[in-house]
């Protein structure tokens, strides 16, 4: 087995990257949104709430989802991570300009206190435990170099300054499966980890038989029942599948694998378990983890985001705009077998449930959820024609307000929703036609996706179809 050394070149690599993956505002309600996302919160009945990149967040509510655009925030603001709860109405979410609260579930929208204007942060993570507790990070006067954690105790409403700043972007951050205190960030050239919650952070060394690997890792997530902590060390032309059974202080090499790992997901008892790649492939193990079976096609183009939900059920995501079957689908067997949960974004015509008179039903009255650029909304009778529906896109289904499943209770099985299967929207309400019309933007986050997947496909002209160990 080949062992990586990863120098700051791949570090450099990594954050252009990450610079251009990254939502901005030119990409706003531009080209076609891939769900990058896919959260539970109990607030929405352990459904799911699905983060975007380019147009926002979609909920999944008893009745059916809804979208809340990314003007809500601030003109073509790009989304970065949304809290709903613990309490009612409450929400907190990062995005460009910094993070924000309402007290009022998204329809009024405020910067949150005590932290510096203008702030560019990294993320939102929430202590399992104490909902009210949530960590973030910002960069320092504007420097993504220069990075402070930043703590509230009253659920976003306020913030206070924490550690103090350390060097490098975040490239990923996780809390311990087994103890929430203990949280483990990366950055291209650094690994660190608290045992405070992220009050204080201590270098964290990641050392391999040959070879000292800092950049390019991500941690992807403990393994419930255990203490373990799992990684990813991306590099060309295989990746490195991490373990550690002691909280960072040593590690194994579990697979190598000819892609770059993306996510990774164990079900409940720990046992089995899948990773998804960039490129849409994954692997499942049946046993902790201890053997991987081979690299399989996803059931999708842009197969990703593994999420577990609450009913213990593997969730994923997948790009219809490149052909798959759905945009978010549900396994019962962790994998083996999917069933769609919602097939498009552009299925969903129902605003975020807000008065007409509040900034969010004004900010999102003239976009289109789920449309490629250039796509504007107007509304025709229940049943009746639309005056230009011929340019609404390729993928525009004949009635383009059908609305998804209404009846919870309609469900095959227990989490599991298919539009393809709903029942007939209330004919006596007017619907959302989609209708192309001028709108500005550019696609620039889907042409740099697109580079990167012709990037990683280049080494996979001869898969690996022998077991991953």
């Amino acid at each position: 087995m080949s062992h990586l050394s990863l120098g700051p070149r791949l570090g450099a690599l990594a954050l252009a990257l990450s610079a251009l993956l990254a939502p901005t505002a030119a990409d706003a309600h531009g080209n076609a949104p891939r769900i990058r996302s896919i959260t539970f919160p109990a607030v929405l009945g352990g459904r799911p709430l699905l983060l975007t990149d380019t147009q926002g967040m979609f909920g999944d509510f008893e009745a059916g989802y809804r979208w809340l655009c990314e003007d809500a925030v601030g003109p073509n603001a790009a989304l970065g991570t949304i809290v709903l709860g613990p309490e009612p109405d409450r929400m907190l979410l990062s995005a460009a300009g910094g993070v924000f609260t309402s007290d009022d579930g998204g329809c009024r929208i405020a910067p949150a206190a005590g932290l510096p204007a203008d702030s560019s942060p990294f993320g939102l993570w929430p202590h399992p435990e104490r909902p009210m507790e949530v960590l973030t990070a910002v960069a320092e006067n504007g420097n993504p170099h220069a990075v402070r954690f930043y703590l509230s105790e009253d659920g976003g409403r306020t913030f206070a300054a924490t550690a103090e700043v350390t060097p490098g972007v975040i490239s990923s951050l996780v809390r311990a499966e087994d103890r929430p205190d203990i949280v483990y960030r990366s950055s291209p050239m650094l690994l660190e980890r608290s045992e405070d919650g992220g009050r204080t952070f201590a270098p964290l060394p990641l050392e391999l038989p040959g070879a000292a690997v800092t950049a390019g890792v991500i941690f992807l997530g403990g393994r419930p029942g255990t203490s373990e902590l799992w990684a990813a060390a991306q590099s060309f032309p295989l990746s490195l599948l991490l373990r550690s059974a002691d909280r960072g202080e040593s590690w194994t090499v579990v697979a190598e694998l000819p892609d770059s790992i993306g996510s990774l997901a164990f079900d409940e008892e720990g046992r089995r378990g899948a990773l998804a790649t960039l490129t849409g492939r994954m692997a499942r193990t049946d046993d902790g983890g201890a053997t991987w079976g081979p690299l399989e096609e996803g059931p999708g183009p842009a197969f990703g985001c593994l999420a577990r939900g609450p009913d213990g059920a593997l969730y994923a995501c997948a790009d219809p705009f490149l052909g798959a079957q759905f945009a978010v689908a549900r396994s019962g067997d962790f994998g083996g077998q999917w069933t769609p949960v919602l097939t498009a974004l552009d299925a969903v015509t129902q605003r975020w449930d807000c008065p007409d008179e509040a900034p969010a039903s004004t900010a999102c009255a003239d976009l289109c959820p789920g449309r490629a650029p250039g796509a504007s909304c107007a509304l025709c009778p229940a049943g009746g024609d639309c005056a230009d529906r011929s340019d609404a896109g390729p993928d525009q289904p004949e009635d383009a307000g059908a609305s998804p499943a209404r009846d919870a209770g309609a469900r095959a099985d227990a989490g599991a929703r298919s539009d393809a299967a709903a029942p007939e929207a209330d004919s006596a309400e007017t619907h959302a036609c989609l209708v192309a019309g001028p709108r500005g933007g550019r696609g620039w986050g889907g042409w740099a996706t697109l580079a990167v997947l012709l990037a990683l496909a280049l080494r996979r002209a001869r898969p690996r179809r022998r077991p991953i160990r």
